[in-house]
């Protein structure tokens, strides 16, 4: 089957099982596609560095592979920034926790990250 073909047929298949808005068209389809397929090529050849600094890790509680994907990923981010890595789970997937009602958990968690952030600048600094 051509790949045109097959994305028409994906399209029809996920705007039947809900998984897509029955608006959205091949064309829009065809770019989202296009845009995933670079960012996975570019994610690829991609080669992290250190970071000596902190970082936050809001990781989807709802996530393929559950926990052991989430160990995965907690490694992964480790091997970068060593022992400045902190993980905040956040309830939904990846997409979901930014929508309600789970984004409002995420707001309030990256909120009081950079509270504590806030926190450790020295007077005068900023």
């Amino acid at each position: 089957m051509p790949f045109e073909a097959r994305m028409a047929a994906l399209l029809e298949e996920a705007r039947a099982v809900g998984v897509l808005p029955t608006e959205l068209d091949e064309a829009h389809m065809q770019g989202l596609f296009e845009r995933f397929s670079r960012n996975l090529d570019a994610a690829e050849r991609y080669v992290p560095s250190e970071f000596a600094g902190r970082v936050t890790l809001f990781r989807a509680m709802n996530r393929p592979g559950g926990k052991r994907a989430g160990a995965k990923l907690a490694a992964a981010w480790r091997k970068v920034v060593g022992d400045g890595l902190t993980i905040c789970d956040v309830p939904g997937d990846h997409y979901g926790m930014l929508q309600e009602p789970h984004v409002r958990t995420l707001a309030e968690r990256l909120q009081a990250c950079l509270d504590e952030a806030t926190a450790r600048v020295p007077a005068g600094a900023a």
